[in-house]
């Protein structure tokens, strides 16, 4: 059974698709050269700073990173900031290139 604050790839992708919700990465600039989603912002101190200073307390929010360890992390982080809707991409940016996007590599 997948936790409450697990999102799936596909589940994830339908959703940015529709542009309802925020995909944000938690890797970092190394991993992201060996892949990553085009367009999707890498978290930074300073962008977490901005998102808990700035964005509405319920936007919804999906974090990934490569197999979904740090992003659930990640998401945690958030909602003890008071963020109501965050959830990790289960198998993270692996499970995306499985289910969402095979040109997206592996490693």
């Amino acid at each position: 059974m997948m936790d409450p604050f697990e999102i799936s790839a596909k589940e994830t992708a339908e959703l940015w698709k529709k542009g309802e919700i925020k995909l944000l990465d938690v890797r970092g600039e190394d991993e992201r050269q060996l892949a990553k989603i085009e367009e999707v912002p890498m978290i930074d101190q300073e962008l977490a700073q901005k998102i808990i200073a700035e964005w509405p307390k319920d936007t919804a929010i999906v974090i990934h990173c490569h197999h979904g360890i740090r992003s659930m992390d990640a998401a945690s982080y958030f909602i003890r900031e008071g963020f109501s809707n965050v959830k990790s991409l289960t198998g993270g940016i692996d499970a995306w290139s499985c289910e969402v996007d095979p040109s997206i590599p592996r490693y």
